[in-house]
């Protein structure tokens, strides 16, 4: 089935999926009136509309093969009515229209916690049995690992369940329809379940830290002010090179009439008394101008910005585990976020053992769906007609 016609707006199917338009379509959907059709239409309907949401990807014979007709209850027992009664007062009223006393607040006693235990024992809940009739399907890995939330979707599930990234009891199990026995353990790397049940993510160059930026920024900034300073440390350059080329134009002019200058006298003097340290200090500015600004050539092609040669330093190292610092879950998840009880669970490291079968006590059922009690009767009468 295509995934248009899965989420299809136009005709609203409940599906067991996280998907925006799944629970659109679950606030949306209604139950179609069959009053008026015969009973092997309101049968067949309630199947049709059933089956859409439990295992819509199975095949009607593969799931014919798993249909049990016995379905699993719980009934609760209070020790303190057992031992008061052995039950005779129900079998001798069998057929003769005998019932027991309804029990009166006159004859409660006053404790009040009391008196609401017996008044709920005195009138318990119907169990729903039919609620029961697609329980085999959760004992599919693939349900079960829906269940735990560790995927978005049953369809999610099954893939994660092929692709051999689930594993039982410590084994890889490829078999999306492998049957879970009680007491069994399966996993799943707690990155793939991030991923599958968070958020859409972010692009790499989005997902870059504070301080990365703030470090690349301040790389940006020492460039430019390099460049900055390279450009003023040579316009300057310039001019004491042109100023002592004058200089020396105005000295072998005198030299040639034989008139010495005083500052030529002056400066001859100081070069036999210093000696090194004059080369010494025209070779540091040479080297600063080298190091500030390179060649006239390097500065005439750096117009533009360029980044800094070791501006790979500068880009954060994402490690495995620190992808999903920002992890935020799927937006409705809280509508799908509980864990039925015959799961144990711990999303720490994303293990989860599957206790039990699932059953039905009074007051509700084990298997969630959206269906009522008449509808789902109507389906399990569907798969008798042959039994």
């Amino acid at each position: 089935m295509s995934r248009t016609k899965l989420f299809a707006l136009k005709h609203p199917y409940p599906r067991q999926s996280w998907n925006k338009q799944a629970v659109y379509n679950l606030y949306r959907y209604r139950m179609p009136q069959t009053s008026r059709k015969t009973f092997y239409q309101q049968k067949f309907r309630a199947k049709q509309e059933t089956r859409r949401f439990h295992g819509e990807y199975l095949t009607e014979r593969k799931w014919n093969s798993m249909f049990r007709h016995t379905l699993r209850g719980v009934v609760r027992m209070n020790p303190a009515i057992m031992a008061k009664d052995d039950g005779s007062s129900v079998v001798s009223g069998r057929g003769t229209g005998i019932d027991p006393k309804p029990l009166r607040m006159v004859e409660l006693p006053k404790d009040i916690e009391r008196r609401r235990k017996e008044l709920k024992d005195a009138n318990p809940q119907p169990i729903p049995f039919m609620q029961m009739t697609y329980a085999p399907l959760e004992r599919r890995l693939d349900t079960a690992v829906y269940r735990a939330l560790f995927a978005s979707s049953v369809r999610q599930a099954r893939m994660m369940c092929l692709h051999g990234k689930v594993f039982v009891n410590g084994v890889k199990m490829p078999h999306a329809g492998y049957m879970l026995n009680p007491g069994d353990m399966f996993s799943i790397d707690p990155l793939l379940v991030m991923k599958a049940i968070g958020g859409p993510e972010r692009k790499p160059f989005k997902q870059l830290s504070t301080q990365a930026k703030s470090d690349l920024q301040k790389a940006i900034e020492e460039a430019q002010s390099k460049t900055k300073s390279s450009t003023y440390l040579k316009s300057s350059n310039k001019k004491v090179l042109a100023g002592n080329a004058a200089a020396e134009v105005d000295t072998e002019t005198f030299t040639a009439a034989g008139v010495k200058s005083e500052s030529t006298t002056t400066t001859t003097t100081e070069t036999e008394t210093e000696g090194e340290p004059t080369t010494s200090s025209s070779s540091s500015t040479d080297k600063i101008v080298t190091e500030a600004g390179g060649d006239e050539e390097t500065s005439a092609g750096n117009k533009k910005f360029h980044l800094p040669s070791d501006w790979r330093t500068y880009l954060p190292k994402h490690p495995r585990w620190k992808i999903y610092d920002e992890w935020r879950p799927k937006r409705f998840m809280n509508l799908f976020a509980f864990i039925p009880r015959y799961l144990e669970v711990n999303h720490h490291i994303c293990h989860a053992v599957y206790l039990r079968h699932p059953v039905a006590r009074s007051g509700g059922a084990e298997v969630p769906n959206p269906f009522n009690d008449g509808v789902m009767q109507l389906a399990f009468n569907w798969y008798l007609r042959r039994r």
